[in-house]
């Protein structure tokens, strides 16, 4: 007999992984989520995955550690509750880490494609799990920063427009790694609901506590922005998003922001970029993808 209690309780886990309000999610989509779910239990010692397989599943933790491990490369540590093994998937490439149980796991897998279509049949999933990554991403990022260590930066400062022209602004988003992978016509769309914006020095472009609900990429001049608990100072210049991947989750509300130069700034509303990713399910995937990668090589300059 099935015990419905327990695999509640395991979908809501799983969903709460990626940031997915449970409550709100359509019934449909929650009893198609619990008929993909899949029990995994392993030994330590025993081999999930090797380097070179096809990315067939990706497993939420619940219990245990696991070990990904790559030739060269510091190995990954998961331990429960976590989610690995999705990146591959999402960036259609066979695995390139080698996944061992270091302790006895209770786990769930779920074959990856068919979660991927999943997302593209409910944008409110896809969309829990983009803000979900985001956040993931944002906090490492920001562990980072509070060690005074920096990200490789951006090769959107290559591309500083001269006018508020469509393609000059077109240039820039296609050279930020969290849009360009989507499509030129996609972007295009974000480029034309976009503005450049001059800021005078001194001036707040992010006030603490209040929601701003928009992304500044900054062309000219140097921002500083500082949040408290945890206490992080960012400096960005040209080709830096302000608050950096916290931007795109409505970073205001714990950070402020402030033009130490004159300069400017290309800026876009969230919503925006949202209601172009409920049109456009492949910007969905790339999105996810790259944050996949962000994680992968924040996890690298973490240890």
């Amino acid at each position: 007999m099935r015990d419905l209690r327990h695999e509640r309780i395991q979908r809501e886990l799983f969903l709460a992984a990626f940031g997915a309000n449970v409550g709100a999610s359509d019934s449909w989509v929650t009893d198609r989520l619990t008929s993909l779910l899949e029990e995994q239990v392993a030994r330590a010692g025993e081999t999930l995955f090797v380097a070179g397989d096809p990315p067939e599943f990706y497993y939420f933790l619940r219990e245990g550690r696991v070990e990904l491990t790559r030739n060269g490369s510091v190995a990954w540590n998961y331990e429960g509750p976590s989610v690995f093994g999705l990146s591959d998937a999402l960036l259609e490439r066979p695995r390139v880490r080698t996944a061992k149980a270091v302790s006895d796991i209770q786990a769930m897998r779920v074959q990856a494609e068919a979660w991927i279509e999943l997302l593209e049949d409910s944008f409110s999933l896809a969309r829990a799990a983009v803000v979900g990554s985001v956040r993931t991403v944002a906090e490492m990022e920001q562990r980072l920063w509070a060690v005074g260590r920096a990200r490789k930066r951006s090769t959107a400062a290559t591309y500083t427009p001269r006018g508020d022209d469509v393609m000059d602004r077109l240039a820039v988003l296609t050279a930020v790694p969290l849009l360009r992978g989507a499509g030129v016509q996609t972007l295009s769309d974000l480029a034309a609901a976009s503005e450049v914006i001059a800021f005078a020095r001194d001036e707040v472009l992010v006030a603490r506590g209040k929601s701003v609900g928009r992304v500044l990429l900054v062309l000219e001049g140097t921002v500083e922005a500082r949040r408290e608990a945890p206490d992080v100072l960012w400096r960005g210049q040209a080709g830096d998003i302000v608050c950096g991947t916290a931007a795109f989750d409505d970073a205001s509300l714990a950070w402020e922001a402030c033009a130490r130069t004159p300069g400017r700034a290309l800026t876009f509303r969230i919503a925006d970029w949202l209601d172009l990713m409920e049109e456009h399910f492949d910007m969905v995937r790339t999105t996810l993808g790259t944050l996949s990668l962000d994680r992968d090589e924040l996890l690298e300059l973490l240890r």
